[in-house]
């Protein structure tokens, strides 16, 4: 039969303690030096536990406040993200509503160009109206001097034929 590393390993380490404790049967035994250092030995490892206990109990409360300052930035980080979405659609319906005025911008920019134009052919015609009631106004005083001239000459009364030559209609 074959021994594996680990079976070997076991079979030596008990070897050795058999031999040790052979051999420890026929040494007498002085040991008050021996028990002094083990009670030092046991005495330096029970302050280091104590220590290991003090800084284990430290890490612990580390990584209890480390925890607590995940959960908190994961929340902050959480609401920061809300915000932001919530920012991104009131930029959406801002910009739409820009788009919106621009638009109503440029259709009142056009109604008033319209409104321009025809303000400006209103003016002219208005002119043109003008000038043609002048004429018919001088006209008019033309064809007054014509009928006072005529009744002065004549005292009797016009007729419509009369009136029909006077004005040429």
């Amino acid at each position: 039969m074959a021994f594996t590393g680990t079976a070997l390993l076991k079979v030596a380490g008990a070897a050795t303690l058999a031999g040790g404790i052979t051999l420890g049967a026929f040494i007498p035994f002085n040991g008050s030096n021996t028990i002094d250092n083990a009670m030092n030995k046991i005495s330096e490892q029970a302050g280091q536990l104590n220590v290991f206990g003090d800084q284990q109990s430290q890490l612990v409360k580390k990584i209890t406040a480390l925890k607590t300052t995940r959960d908190q930035l994961r929340a902050q980080v959480e609401a920061l993200g809300n915000q932001r979405n919530a920012d991104q659609n009131e930029m959406g319906l801002l910009q739409e509503q820009l788009r919106a005025a621009n638009a109503e911008i440029k259709d009142l920019q056009a109604s008033l160009d319209s409104a321009d134009a025809n303000g400006e052919n209103l003016a002219q015609r208005i002119d043109d109206l003008q000038n043609e009631l002048q004429i018919a106004n001088d006209k008019s005083a033309e064809l007054q001097k014509q009928i006072d001239t005529v009744g002065s000459n004549n005292s009797k009364p016009m007729s419509a034929d009369v009136l029909t030559e006077v004005l040429g209609n």
